[in-house]
């Protein structure tokens, strides 16, 4: 708008806006020497991801509230009635001799090793800038920048210091998003994973 009146110049011209957009596939998680009732690898895999507040059940526990999950509540609370004995219904992840079945080698039963991968990594940052002219050579410079603009929770399995997490137990908690997996940066970044909005105000000379 560099040829448009004062006004609407100072309106509509000199803005700028940068952003850029972080995807990463989830950490690996290893079941283990596990078979799978009701779904096969890729739906089990297609079923990762993060749930909220939902009612999750254990064997040897009342039913409690998950603030976060990385799997839904059929297949948790099925896994661990299988993992103690229990009957249940629908989808599950079971014991490599679930159903009678005789291992007589790791693998000989289901999964040697069942591994499929955690939730994604999505993560949006955006800055928008405005120029005001003061002259033909100065001007004020004002910017305001959004880490996470979304101001979306980022979940990672197991915690963002393993590689592969390793699941070999099904009992009181499992399944759920616990203290230290959700996304945050404090010792290299201070960067606290929520929505994080800086202003600036820099004048040009």
């Amino acid at each position: 708008m560099n040829g448009a009146n004062g006004w609407v110049d100072a309106l509509v011209g000199g803005w700028n806006i940068n952003g850029a957009v972080k995807l990463q596939s989830g950490t690996p998680i290893n079941f283990g020497n596990v078979s799978l009732v009701g779904m096969d690898r890729k739906e089990l895999e297609q079923a990762i991801g993060t749930y909220y507040n939902q009612s999750v059940s254990y064997s040897n526990a009342p039913a409690t509230v998950a603030t976060a999950s990385y799997l839904p509540a059929d297949i948790i609370n099925n896994t661990s009635n299988a993992f103690a004995n229990l009957a249940f219904t629908g989808r599950a992840i079971v014991p490599a001799g679930y159903g009678g079945c005789i291992q007589e080698f790791v693998g000989g039963c289901g999964f040697s090793n069942l591994v499929v991968h955690g939730p994604k990594f999505f993560r949006t940052d955006l800055s928008i800038a405005k120029k005001f002219r003061l002259g033909e050579t100065r001007n004020i410079e004002f910017r305001a920048s959004a880490f996470n603009f979304l101001n979306n929770a980022q979940w990672r399995v197991g915690g963002w210091a393993a590689d592969v997490v390793n699941v070999t137990a099904f009992g009181t908690g499992w399944g759920q998003l616990t203290n230290g997996t959700v996304y945050q940066d404090t010792s290299t970044t201070n960067d606290q994973g929520g929505r994080t909005i800086e202003f600036a105000l820099r004048i040009n000379l």
